[in-house]
């Protein structure tokens, strides 16, 4: 199996894990806010009455295209570029709901479609 092959399911299945609506895990990391700006475990903007999620599979594939350009070792490897495909496919693999990209506030309200 070529590098970016496995790397891309490796990808889907780590994205799968961390980032699945349901999986305990992903509700067991803990969260890294400043202001009103949310940097792990997902990137948001919280503003007075909406949230903006911005989902790894949107910024998976910005990286992935801005990588092409750039000769970094890490991002012009094999295995760098598979993770970012898989995790790019693993979010649009989950449902509908789950996709969207603003939340009403409170966040633990719209927290149970993520």
């Amino acid at each position: 199996m070529s590098p970016a092959l496995s790397s891309a399911a490796i990808g889907l299945l780590a994205c799968e894990i961390f980032t699945h609506p349901k999986r305990r895990l992903r509700k067991a990391l803990p969260r890294l806010k400043v202001g009103f700006l949310e940097i792990f475990p997902c990137i948001r903007i919280h503003g007075k009455t909406h949230t903006l999620h911005i989902h790894h599979w949107l910024f998976f594939p910005v990286i992935l295209l801005a990588s092409i350009p750039l000769n970094y070792p890490f991002l012009d490897s094999h295995t760098t570029r598979g993770f970012l495909i898989g995790g790019a496919v693993q979010g649009f693999l989950i449902n509908r709901k789950a996709r969207r990209l603003i939340y009403k506030n409170p966040l633990e309200v719209s927290d149970q479609y993520r």
